[in-house]
């Protein structure tokens, strides 16, 4: 309508105008990866029109927000209709069981007045009318009349044909008496039968009759206005006497009774004791993915995946220790476990589960209570702290690194998502190397998130090629995923191939602005491969992050 406006109701103009709008861009219309809208509509047959639980079974980076916009343009797709109307938790319309006098009166109802019955559809059902002030069968038209039961009939009175229910009149308001009753409450009478009633009793005994209702609400409504205040004063006086009594009265009976029992001292307080916070997977930030949960190191509370971290083909002890805490034990390389690719040194965590808040007015108790349980925390942290330091153990998560093959450290996605990055053992995520293979411009990139250009190596945005550090994209919000570029047939020999999802092609560890509308398919780190026995990240890894074996020395570093 807008573009119709500025085109001065050109349609034409309009129309080529429209043509060129981009969904994605100007209409920020929302778009799912095949495998994002499989796990949408399982998420729709799950749970509903839960937008919020949907968007955490589909273990997405779209925010809420995008998938309700999508629902709402998927509710009305043929698709969606079939999803949505096979939903088992739907309210359905609930099915009228009528009686079949109900059923006589809905066969003739009207449509679109609830109070009125439709003409055409009593003569198509051969139904009559009588009406229940002034017996007349013919009208033009008919209302539901006032004190009836629906579907109520009275005979036709057509001799033996009056014994066929299905010639029985249904009992009605004509459109005269409908009128006269609907506007001021009257129910028509006949003229002659006025007039005899008048000449019986007189005119004024009539008039006096008609009139009786009114009469009464005038007197009524002039004694409430002639009422002597001296007459309200004189008994709210004479009440007070009594109530003196009774209280005297009480009194004396209170004495004779035994002392009441002292009020026991209400339970102490006791709050709820803190419980330790389940971290998800410091690699692809999601708690659970293809059912497995995330491990934990014993001694830094390093939380990975195991296909996340290359530990995939190990067996994990109970009590597992990460490589960094297993080096500061046997210390095999460099102990400053800092990132050879960032600035990024740690990243804080919250430890322990927050009370939680409520937004109803609290009770002085419950004020208490929410104190002792917030100091009880800070004191928990405040142990566990000094525990980590008196074994000489970071007391925060450690970050998920990786060795090098100059003996330091990177984290596995810097390596994974800077693309001169190898590593000798792809399985495993180990001795990553080829640092000497990235371009010195690409160190002496100033990032776009820190400013800082004195540390690490900058990668490239795919849409807008702004330079920052992966580490610190990641800090920063920023989408990090698999773009998958089709390659043709001639060439397949040529260029590795992978599949992901339902898209077979040449893959590209990407990196969004969080700012961008990605138009493409974007597959996360956690997406499972079609196996299920494997997800993005090691697909990726094992196809295109293996070091050449035949290299050796200088030619491969």
């Amino acid at each position: 309508l807008e573009l119709l406006i500025q085109n001065k109701y050109d349609a034409d103009k309009a129309i080529e105008q429209l043509s060129k709008v981009d969904r994605v861009k100007d209409l920020k219309e929302p778009i799912l990866t095949p495998d994002e809208l499989k796990k949408f509509e399982e998420g729709v047959t799950k749970y509903g029109s839960e937008h919020r639980s949907i968007r955490l079974h589909m273990k997405t980076h779209h925010p809420t927000s995008t998938i309700i916009r999508f629902y709402y343009l998927w509710k009305k797709t043929p698709r969606g209709r079939q999803v949505w109307d096979n939903y088992g938790g739907r309210k359905g319309r609930k099915r009228q069981n009528m009686d079949p006098a109900g059923k006589l009166q809905a066969e003739v109802a009207d449509d679109l007045d609830d109070s009125a019955f439709d003409t055409d559809k009593a003569r198509t059902q051969k139904r009559g009318f009588e009406c229940k002030h002034c017996s007349t069968r013919h009208s033009r038209q008919w209302r539901r009349a006032p004190g009836v039961t629906p579907g109520q009939t009275v005979p036709s009175g057509e001799g033996k044909a009056s014994k066929d229910k299905s010639n029985r009149l249904l009992l009605a308001l004509c459109g005269r008496c409908a009128g006269l009753w609907r506007r001021y409450a009257i129910v028509w009478e006949d003229i002659d039968e006025v007039t005899k009633k008048a000449v019986q009793a007189g005119g004024r005994a009539w008039k006096r009759k008609l009139d009786e209702e009114v009469v009464r609400e005038i007197l009524a409504s002039n004694e409430a206005a002639s009422v002597d205040p001296s007459i309200v004063v004189q008994s709210v006086e004479g009440a007070e006497p009594p109530k003196k009594k009774t209280k005297v009265a009480s009194d004396g009976a209170d004495k004779k009774k035994a002392p009441k029992l002292p009020t026991p001292p209400p339970p102490p307080i006791v709050p709820d004791q803190p419980r330790w916070r389940e971290l998800p997977c410091f690699v692809c930030n999601v708690l659970e993915s293809a059912g497995e949960r995330p491990i934990v190191c014993s001694h830094c509370k390093l939380s990975v995946h195991k296909r996340c971290y290359g530990l995939s083909t190990q067996v994990v002890p109970t009590k597992w220790v990460c490589d960094q805490c297993t080096n500061d034990r046997t210390p095999a390389v460099s102990t400053e476990y800092m990132c050879t690719l960032c600035p990024i040194e740690a990243t804080a965590h919250e430890m322990l589960e927050a009370p939680r808040v409520t937004h109803k007015k609290k009770s002085d108790r419950e004020r208490e209570k929410e104190k002792l349980e917030k100091e009880l925390m800070d004191s928990v942290q405040l142990e566990y702290n000094k525990k980590q330091a008196n074994l000489n153990r970071p007391s925060q998560p450690r970050e998920p690194l990786k060795r090098t093959d100059g003996n330091n450290w990177v984290h596995v996605q810097c390596a994974i998502w800077t693309p001169e990055i190898k590593f000798s053992e792809a399985s495993l995520l180990e001795r990553a190397e080829g640092f000497s293979a990235i371009p010195l411009e690409r160190y002496e990139a100033t990032c776009k998130v820190c400013k800082k250009n004195d540390h690490g190596a900058c990668v490239s945005c795919l849409q807008c090629r702004a330079n920052f550090h992966v580490g610190c994209a990641i800090q920063a919000g920023y989408t990090l995923g698999f773009d998958v570029t089709p390659v043709k047939g001639s060439r397949k020999d040529q260029v590795i191939t992978a599949t992901l999802g339902e898209e077979t092609g040449s893959l590209t560890a990407a990196i969004w602005c969080k700012e961008h509308a990605i138009k493409t398919p974007v597959h996360p780190i956690s997406e499972a491969a079609d196996d299920k026995s494997k997800n993005a990240l090691q697909v990726f890894v094992e196809n295109y992050k293996q070091a050449d074996p035949t290299l050796t020395g200088t030619a491969r570093k």
